[in-house]
């Protein structure tokens, strides 16, 4: 029969002219053999030796032959077009009472499922769109919902007191494809392929917020002051997986001095990768931040015509802030004056002033200037980062791609390379080997 052999121009013109020895020989059945194995998941040659069969890796060392383990995926079998859905659904009820002549009472509820298939990334290098596989792609479902009661009580002529409580609950799983594949470990071939679990799933989410609100308005002559309190406590958990599904990176590779190198597609098919990613450790968390506001204006009608609105904030948040995990760790934030976690400001004045003019004074014009300090919520994100993904609780092992050694007990650093757990030679080591 007829075997296609895939190689580059390079290793084509090498072979061409390259004398025929031992040395050649080897490296032109890598050359020859490792595309097809890349992308059918068949050795042309192994497939002719008796006892063997066609599903091994190119062999890089003559005489030395690696079965392809389970998992691995031939790139030919890899689904390019794959579904993506979206659903998202909201339903509200409000409920208004009058309770008395001046007092209303407001209840409403709120719950508003979502879920999003198919989504795709680039945050892996060089990693296109086009070139992720279905296995490739994510999975989000939210669930959001929520109370709320307020009530209105209007105190004589001029004076309005508003009460609110709420409580609020988000529930986020994002995680990874359910289509073939999608819990593989993955593997990233840039300018060819990304498959297998998408590094950054899963995350499990629950964030919560626990409001309550007073504000009391009187009116006075030409003013109209305002002033109130607003208190919200968010409890977080959150679990959040970075590779621990375990990432393989091929890219170019050279086998020998003095001969072209292997492309990325043909490091696949050889089983050495350039490197292993692999996430460990505890990815979970749980903390809270408690955020305190209390505000004080007022609108005051300077003539018929021209009003002048001022007024000032004051925000505290006591944002989660964590020990450090060692002693060399406090003595660094001590020396840094940093903190484990996000910074507490006491210090969050924010002024507004503004002037409004009915230029006509019957309202057909108006002018309006203002000026304002704002002061915005932390991400919670951020304390989460610092406290699980800063490598003391959650950290990354990184294996180097190497060559195909032999399993030994006796060097395990040696055999740990990204290249003998791709190809499945790391077995002679003990189960209880910490890595």
């Amino acid at each position: 029969g007829t075997v296609v052999v895939p190689v580059t121009p390079q290793q084509a013109a090498f072979l061409a002219v390259a004398p025929i020895n031992q040395h050649n020989v080897g490296y032109a059945v890598a050359v020859g053999t490792s595309g097809s194995v890349a992308i059918t998941g068949n050795n042309p040659v192994t497939s002719l030796i008796p006892g063997l069969g066609p599903h091994f890796f190119a062999p890089t060392v003559p005489g030395q032959f690696d079965a392809l383990p389970q998992s691995f995926v031939p790139m030919q079998t890899l689904i390019g077009n794959f579904p993506i859905s979206g659903t998202t659904d909201i339903y509200s009820l409000r409920l208004d009472q009058k309770l008395t002549s001046n007092q209303q009472l407001m209840l409403r509820g709120s719950v508003s499922p979502s879920n999003v298939n198919g989504i795709e990334v680039n945050a892996q290098g060089p990693q296109n769109l086009g070139q992720n596989s279905w296995s490739r792609t994510s999975a989000n479902n939210f669930h959001d919902w929520s109370i709320l009661a307020e009530h209105a009580w209007t105190i004589g002529a001029n004076k309005v007191n508003e009460f609110r409580f709420q409580y609020a609950r988000r529930s986020l799983n994002y995680t990874y494809s359910d289509g073939p594949g999608g819990s593989n470990a993955a593997v990233n071939i840039p300018g060819f392929a990304f498959f297998g679990r998408e590094p950054f799933s899963y995350v499990q989410r629950v964030e919560q917020r626990w409001e309550t609100l007073d504000n009391f308005s009187i009116a006075k002559g030409r003013h109209n002051i305002k002033f109130g309190v607003d208190n919200s406590y968010l409890p977080f958990t959150a679990n959040f997986t970075v590779n621990f599904g375990g990432v393989y990176d091929f890219g170019s590779i050279g086998l020998a001095s003095g001969v072209p190198a292997l492309n990325p597609v043909q490091a696949y098919g050889v089983g050495i990768p350039q490197y292993l990613s692999q996430g460990v450790g505890s990815p979970h968390d749980s903390f809270s931040n408690d955020a305190l506001g209390l505000f004080v204006q007022d609108s005051w009608r300077l003539t018929r015509n021209l009003a002048l609105n001022y007024g000032l904030r004051y925000d505290i948040e006591f944002t989660p802030v964590f020990p450090a995990s060692t002693a060399v760790s406090a003595a660094a934030y001590q020396a840094l004056n940093i903190v484990k976690g996000i910074p507490r400001s006491t210090k969050d004045f924010a002024p507004r002033i503004g002037l409004a003019w009915d230029v006509y004074g019957d309202g057909s014009t108006v002018l309006r200037s203002s000026y304002g300090m704002f002061y915005d919520h932390p991400p919670m994100g951020l304390a989460f980062d610092s406290d699980v993904a800063d490598g003391t609780q959650a950290p990354q092992l990184l294996l180097f791609g190497g060559t195909l050694t032999p399993c030994s007990v006796n060097d395990p650093i040696s055999t740990l390379t990204a290249s003998n757990a791709f190809t499945g030679r790391l077995g002679c080591l003990a189960a209880s080997f910490t890595y």
